[in-house]
């Protein structure tokens, strides 16, 4: 069974904001008019994404990963084992 829309943006929202709690204030500036610039889409729908008012498409989150230099978006947290 699929995910619910809403599990699905809440999921995605959370972990966008995970990534961007580790940035400086001046890195979170930088990190979002570099998103915008890439994805072509404005400031006002990049925090529509970052506070859960619509989905983040892949392509955007594929932009966000290259902008970041890493993946922000998994689709289940890693499991760690221990020995």
């Amino acid at each position: 069974m699929g995910q619910h829309i809403n599990d699905v943006k809440h999921r995605d929202a959370n972990q966008l904001c995970a990534y961007l709690d580790l940035l400086s204030e001046r890195q979170r500036v930088k990190f979002v008019t570099e998103v915008v610039e890439a994805t072509g889409v404005n400031r006002r729908t990049f925090f529509n994404w970052k506070y859960m008012c619509c989905r983040i498409p892949e392509w955007a989150k594929t932009a966000m990963g290259k902008v970041a230099g890493q993946s922000i978006f998994l689709d289940e947290l890693p499991i760690i084992s221990v020995t």
